[in-house]
C-alpha cells in the first residue's frame, strides 16, 4: 500500500526540490523519489532510475504545494520551526530545529549577552544563541561533558587561569551539533578551549575527538585516589580503549596516559566537585 502524503519528509523534499529546479531528465530511484512515484504518480521507473518529463515537474510542483503548502520553485526550509510555519503547516519540515544555534553556559563572572552585561546565578545556566554572547579576546571555554557537572560549576577548584572562563554544556544531538559548530568557529579565531570530562579513558577519547586545546583534570591524582574517589571496576571496562588512545595521543597528553594506566584509575566530574579537588589545565 503507497504511504500517505504525510510520509514525506524535509530531507524527501530538499531531494525533490533540487531535482525540480535543476529539472534533472533521469534521477536516482531513491527513498525519496519512491515516494514520490507512487504518491504523485510522476515518472517512468526504469530499474535503479525514475525517468521524468516537464510535465511531470508541474505536476510535482502543483501536488507538493496543494499537499504541504510548500513551493518547491520559490520555498526554502533551511529555516527554524517558526520560520517554516509560514510556508507550511508541517512546522517540523524545517531544517533547523529549536537547538540549532543555541548554546547552555555558566560563568562565575559576568557575562556579555546582545550588549548587556549578564550575572548568571549559581546552580543556573543560561541557553542562548551562541552569536549573541560577546568573548573577551583571553577569554576561555570549558566544554563540559555532564549536565551534573554543568548544575554545579560553582563547585569545582578551578585554576585561577579558568575563574573567568564560560562553561558550555557539551550537550547532545542537535545541541551537541551546534557547541561543535561554535567550537569550531572560536578556534579558528585563536580561543582557547578547555575540555573537562571525566577522569578516565573515555573521557580521554572523547576529548581527543573534540575541538579543543587543552583537558581539565584534577591536580593531584594521588590525593583522590586515597579518598576513594576513583572507580576501578569502571577502568576495566574501559580499558578494552587504551591501545586506540595510545596510538593517537598527542604529546602533552602522553603521561597523562601512563598515569592512568599505572593507577588503573577513574574519577567523575561529579566526585571532583563533591570533594573539591583542586584541578588544572593540561595542553594537548
Amino acid at each position: 500500500m503507497p504511504e500517505s502524503p504525510s510520509e514525506l519528509n524535509a530531507k524527501d523534499l530538499e531531494v525533490l526540490q533540487r531535482a525540480y529546479r535543476r529539472r534533472e531528465q533521469r534521477v536516482s530511484y531513491s527513498n525519496a523519489w519512491q515516494k514520490a512515484h507512487g504518491l504523485l504518480r510522476i515518472g517512468v521507473r526504469d530499474g535503479k532510475y525514475l525517468h521524468l518529463t516537464d510535465e511531470d515537474y508541474d505536476k510535482l510542483h502543483l501536488s507538493i504545494k496543494s499537499l504541504k503548502g510548500f513551493d518547491v520553485q520559490t520555498d526554502s526550509l533551511n529555516k527554524n520551526r517558526v520560520g517554516a510555519a509560514k510556508l507550511t503547516a508541517n512546522e517540523k519540515l524545517a531544517k533547523h530545529g529549536p537547538s540549532h544555534n543555541y548554546i547552555q553556559i555558566a560563568c562565575r563572572s559576568e557575562v556579555l549577552v546582545a550588549g548587556q552585561s549578564i550575572k548568571i546565578p549559581a546552580y543556573s545556566q543560561l541557553r542562548l544563541r551562541y552569536q549573541d554572547l560577546a568573548l573577551a579576546p583571553q577569554q576561555s571555554i570549558v566544554v563540559v561533558e555532564n549536565l551534573e557537572a554543568m548544575n554545579h560549576w560553582h563547585h569545582f577548584v578551578l585554576p585561577s587561569s579558568l575563574h573567568n572562563a564560560i562553561a558550555v554544556y557539551r550537550g547532545h544531538d542537535a545541541l551537541a551539533r551546534g557547541v561543535k559548530s561554535w567550537l569550531a568557529e572560536l578556534h579558528a579565531n585563536g580561543q582557547f578551549i578547555v575540555y573537562f570530562p571525566d577522569y578516565d579513558l573515555s573521557g580521554l577519547g572523547i576529548a581527543l575527538n573534540e575541538t579543543c586545546n587543552a583537558i581539565l583534570i584534577p591536580s593531584d591524582i594521588e590525593a583522590a585516589l586515597q579518598i576513594k574517589a576513583d572507580k576501578p571496576s569502571a577502568f576495566a571496562a574501559q580499558y578494552a580503549e587504551f591501545s586506540s588512545l595510545k596510538a593517537r595521543i598527542p604529546a602533552g597528553w602522553v603521561q597523562l596516559l601512563t598515569t592512568m594506566k599505572a593507577d588503573a584509575s577513574t574519577i567523575t566530574q561529579e566526585a571532583m566537585a563533591a570533594h573539591e579537588l583542586p584541578l588544572m589545565v593540561l595542553n594537548r
